[in-house]
């Protein structure tokens, strides 16, 4: 019986994902309107959103405020992680039409 391993860096997954991270933003985004914290997300990568849909839920002087799109189109992919603290016009959303 023949057994293979496949050997992997941890390091090799971390710059696949920085240069993901660093891919230039070609669609368009739904950015934050105030400084708060994400508290949730509403869509996933690869969902498709119409126009003034709710995509996150974001916390702001202690009270939770739903963010819609003003695109409809696909998700291509979330700029940042729940949790994040984002600063007033922070791009969180990356949408392709």
């Amino acid at each position: 019986m023949k057994h293979s391993i496949k050997l992997t860096h941890p390091r090799q997954k971390k710059v696949v994902a920085e240069e993901k991270k660093n891919e230039p933003i070609t669609g368009k985004t739904v950015k934050a309107p105030m400084p708060g914290s994400i508290l949730r997300f509403t869509v996933k990568p690869g969902d498709t959103v119409t126009k003034s849909q709710t995509v996150v839920i974001l916390e702001a002087m202690k009270m939770e405020n739903s963010i819609a799109t003003d695109y409809a189109g696909t998700v291509k992919r979330l700029l940042v992680k729940e949790g994040t603290t984002v600063a007033a016009d922070a791009p969180m959303i990356e949408i392709e039409a």
